[in-house]
């Protein structure tokens, strides 16, 4: 198979997901949707295999569906400072939003208090079931489990049971 460099159509940062500064200021999650283009229809910038060198401006969208030109080394770097050394992007817990819900698998008080009582303790089925809305610091959100939720975010678990 040739080298992606051999394509002069390809672009590897096309869909790509990254947080980048919008209009500025908070850091929120953005998707590349295509290279900038002028008035005439041309390509913002330059292509170069080095990002340094790279003067591409690409389109990016937001959550709230505005749009938002970016040039390729400011991309490069936020998506290059977003990840560990395996490739996986990493988010930051903002707070665990005021809802959590069932998947119906969920042990019931009755259930949990009659295990308690017979000395069964079932804590590992207890959470099964459980989830909660999570707003990331980039602004976006998600539902997690339970069991994710306390091998990552304990204290913040414990805290958001205790209110």
């Amino acid at each position: 198979m040739p080298d992606t460099d051999t394509f002069p159509d390809y672009d590897e940062y096309l869909n790509t997901e990254v947080l980048l500064p919008q209009d500025g200021e908070h850091m929120r999650a953005a998707r590349v949707i295509g290279q900038a283009k002028d008035t005439d229809g041309n390509v913002k910038g330059r292509y170069d295999t080095n990002p340094i060198l790279n003067t591409r401006v690409y389109d990016v969208i937001f959550p709230d569906g505005s749009v938002q030109a970016y040039g390729a080394n400011i991309i490069a770097e936020n998506l290059y400072s977003q990840v560990d050394e395996d490739g996986h992007r990493y988010q930051l817990l903002e707070m665990i939003v005021d809802r959590h819900t069932t998947n119906g698998h969920a042990v019931d008080k009755e259930d949990e208090y009659a295990a308690t009582k017979s000395g069964q303790r079932r804590q590992r089925q207890m959470m099964i079931g459980w989830e909660f809305l999570i707003q990331w610091k980039d602004g976006t959100e998600s539902w997690c489990t339970l069991k994710e939720l306390k091998e990552s975010f304990l204290i913040e678990v414990a805290e958001y049971a205790k209110a």
